[in-house]
């Protein structure tokens, strides 16, 4: 969803203009999503395994036998009682024809799977996923707020030694 919600800021402001000050949450909480767990291996092995069969990816892009078991075995979960970590995608959310939403377990998040929603249609309030850790249990809602000063972590970060060209030479200017 667009994070711009003009139908209720026109229905709170009873004009089509928008007008200086209106504050409006970005996502309504109360609108059902069809929420959908997936199993990590699956999303991540199918990719995978395309790149490999594909002879049309660059070999820069293509990925190696031992890659893909070190993947499978490492990523095969999203069950109850398996253990995530922060970053592991699990679930889908349907948004429209163009847009399909992967969930991913927070940066400060881990432990063992005790709760995993079934199938079917959530608002952003419904608990979807609980986990446990260190005897310790923590439930997880789709929305993830997130504050935009701090930056998210990271394993590395990519040195710039190359550099971005969109095609765009305003963006290639800069």
């Amino acid at each position: 969803m667009i994070q711009r919600p003009l139908k209720t800021i026109a229905k709170r402001s009873g004009d089509v203009y928008i007008p200086r000050g209106v504050s409006v949450p970005a996502l309504d909480k109360d609108i059902l999503w069809e929420f959908q767990p997936k199993k990590l291996g699956d999303y991540t092995l199918s990719s995978i395994q395309w790149k490999i069969v594909d002879p049309y990816v660059p070999k820069s892009e293509a990925v190696s036998v031992m890659e893909i078991l070190l993947i499978s075995i490492c990523f095969l979960m999203s069950g109850e009682g398996d253990l995530v970590t922060s970053g592991d995608l699990y679930a889908t959310v349907f948004e429209n024809s163009l847009v399909e939403h992967h969930i991913a377990l927070p940066p400060d998040a881990m432990g063992k799977i005790t709760y995993v929603a079934p199938p079917g249609q959530y608002s952003l309030k419904d608990t979807v996923l609980e986990l446990e850790f260190q005897g310790v249990k923590k439930k997880f809602t789709m929305l993830q707020t997130w504050p935009v000063r701090t930056p998210r972590p990271v394993a590395s970060k990519l040195a710039a030694d190359t550099p971005l060209l969109t095609g765009q030479r305003v963006l290639d200017a800069l």
